[in-house]
C-alpha cells in the first residue's frame, strides 16, 4: 500500500505508518469488518464507492470525511479523500472567533461594519463584498463599509431607496439571496457592472451584507455556510451597539430630566414655601396650612423621582455595613412623630450604604403614612436576609404585587414612588423581597438573598 503525505497528514501520521496498516489504524473494529464486508464487494462489482466513513485521528480524535474507493489497473484499489471543504471551513471558523472578538470590541455600527468587510475579504476569502445599513430617516440603504475591489468591479456603490434593487428585497423580506450568475436576473441594480456571481445576506432590520464576483458560479454551499454565519455575528454586534445607543440616549435623557426638576421645579417651590411661611406669620389659616402640606409633598415626589432617576437599579460600592446602627440612623432622618422602632440583634451585611439607607426610609415613610403617629415598627433577622415589620393595617394579599408599581398609593400623604425605590435598590443589591402580613396584622417586607459577613 502506498499513501501520500496529504493523506497521511489528514489522520496525523507519517506516509510510511500507514503502509500494510492503513485500517487498522485509521478506523474501529466494526468499521473495518464494515469495509470488509460491504464497501470492498460494493467496489469489487460495481468499480467504485463513495461515502463518508468517521476515520480515526492519531490523537484518538474522529473525523468525517469524503472517501471515493475505486478500482485501477491491475485490480488496484485506490482511496481518495477530498478533505479542501472541510479544511477550509475548519480554518475559517477558526479565524472567525478572532472576528467575533472584534466584533464584541466595536462600538459603532460603522465600527463593525468595517471590521465585517475585513473578515468577509480576508477570512472567507471573498475580496469583493460591501455592508449596507439602512438610514432610517430617510429610509435608505447606505453603503458604509466596502472594500477595495468592490469598487473595481461596480464602481461607485449606489444607494439603494425603498424597492430598488435585490438588495432592498433581501433586506425588506429577510431572505438571503445566492446567484450563480445574477448578469440573468432582471431585477439586478445595475446591468452595465461586470458582476457575475452573487450572495446578498440580511442583517436584519440593520441592512444587508453584499459580496460578488466576476466569475459565475463563484459561490458554493460552503461559502454560503460560512457567509451566513458571519453575517449571524455581524446582525448580533449590531444589535448589541443599538441596545447600547438607546440605553445612552436614556441616560441622557434621565439627566435631563433630574436637571429640570432639580433646578427648574424646586426654585419656585422654595420660592412659594417661603412665602407661605411668611403669610403664616401675618395670619392664621388653614388654608395656608394645607398649602404648607402640599409643598411638602411636592418636594418628597420630586426627591423620589430623582432617585428614581439618577440611582435606578446600581450599587457603586458594596461594604460591610452595621445594620443595627444604620436602621435606626435612618428612623431619625424620617418624620415618625410618636411611632416607635424596636431593633434585634442584626449581623452586618455586605451591601451599597447610600441605597441600602433608600429602602429603611423608604419602608419607614410607608409605615407611618398608612400606620397612623402611633405605629410600631420592627426590624428583624431572617434565614438569609432581614425583615422590616409594623402594626399598621397591613397590605390586601389582591395588592401585595402592585405595590411595587411606580406611582402606586392608597394614602393622600405618598408619593408612590417610595416602594418603588425600594424594589429597585432591592433588585440591584440582586436581593429578593417579598411581603406577607406581620403578627400584629400590618405589613411585613422580607429581603431575601443577603450576605451576611464577619468583618
Amino acid at each position: 500500500m502506498y499513501a501520500n503525505e496529504a493523506y497521511a497528514e489528514l489522520y496525523g501520521y507519517d506516509p510510511e505508518e500507514l503502509v500494510d496498516e492503513h485500517c487498522k489504524l485509521i478506523y474501529r473494529d466494526d468499521d473495518v469488518r464494515w469495509i470488509q464486508e460491504e464497501v470492498l464487494p460494493t467496489v469489487k462489482n460495481e468499480g467504485h464507492w463513495h461515502g463518508t466513513p468517521t476515520g480515526i485521528h492519531a490523537d484518538g480524535g474522529t473525523l468525517v470525511e469524503d472517501h471515493t474507493f475505486a478500482t485501477a489497473d491491475e485490480e488496484e484499489l485506490v482511496c481518495t479523500v477530498n478533505s479542501t471543504k472541510r479544511n477550509r471551513r475548519e480554518r475559517a471558523i477558526e479565524e472567525l472567533h478572532n472576528t467575533c472578538q472584534a466584533l464584541i470590541e466595536a462600538k459603532t455600527a460603522e465600527k463593525i461594519a468595517h471590521t465585517a468587510v475585513d473578515a468577509f475579504r480576508d477570512v472567507l476569502n471573498m475580496p469583493v463584498n460591501a455592508v449596507y445599513l439602512h438610514n432610517e430617516e430617510q429610509d435608505q440603504l447606505v453603503p458604509v463599509a466596502w472594500t477595495d475591489q468592490a469598487k473595481v468591479i461596480i464602481g461607485d456603490l449606489p444607494t439603494f431607496e425603498r424597492g430598488e434593487g435585490i438588495a432592498w428585497t433581501v433586506f425588506e423580506t429577510g431572505d438571503a439571496r445566492i446567484y450563480d450568475d445574477v448578469s440573468t436576473r432582471p431585477e439586478r441594480y445595475n446591468p452595465d457592472t461586470s458582476a457575475r456571481g452573487e450572495v446578498i445576506l440580511p442583517l436584519d432590520d440593520h441592512g444587508v451584507v453584499m459580496i460578488g464576483s466576476d466569475e459565475a458560479e463563484a459561490f458554493d454551499e460552503t461559502d454560503a455556510d460560512l457567509a451566513r454565519t458571519l453575517a449571524t455575528h455581524v446582525t448580533t454586534a449590531l444589535d448589541r451597539v443599538g441596545r447600547e445607543q438607546t440605553l445612552k440616549r436614556q441616560n441622557e435623557r434621565f439627566d435631563e430630566f433630574a436637571q429640570v426638576v432639580s433646578h427648574d421645579l424646586r426654585n419656585p417651590l422654595g420660592v412659594a414655601e417661603a412665602r407661605v411661611e411668611l403669610a403664616q406669620e401675618e395670619c392664621e389659616s388653614p388654608h395656608l396650612d394645607k398649602a404648607t402640606d402640599a409643598l411638602e409633598r411636592s418636594q418628597a415626589l420630586i426627591n423620589d423621582l430623582l432617585t428614581l432617576a439618577q440611582e435606578g437599579e446600581q450599587v457603586t460600592r458594596l461594604e460591610p455595613v452595621e445594620l443595627a446602627g444604620l436602621v435606626e440612623h435612618c428612623w431619625e432622618s424620617v418624620k415618625t412623630d410618636q411611632a416607635v422602632l424596636e431593633v434585634e440583634q442584626i449581623p452586618k451585611i455586605n451591601a451599597d450604604r447610600s441605597r441600602l439607607k433608600q429602602l429603611f426610609e423608604n419602608l419607614y415613610r410607608n409605615a407611618v403614612e398608612h400606620g397612623g403617629n402611633n405605629v410600631t415598627v420592627r426590624v428583624g433577622t431572617t434565614d438569609g436576609g432581614f425583615y422590616v415589620a409594623d402594626t399598621g393595617p397591613g397590605i390586601p394579599e389582591s395588592e401585595r404585587e402592585a405595590i411595587f408599581e411606580p406611582g402606586y398609593s392608597t394614602s393622600s400623604e405618598g408619593t408612590g414612588f417610595g416602594l418603588r425605590i425600594v424594589k429597585e435598590v432591592v433588585d440591584a443589591h440582586g436581593w429578593g423581597v417579598a411581603v406577607t402580613e406581620s403578627k400584629q396584622g400590618g405589613a411585613r417586607f422580607e429581603i431575601t438573598g443577603v450576605e451576611y459577613t464577619e468583618t
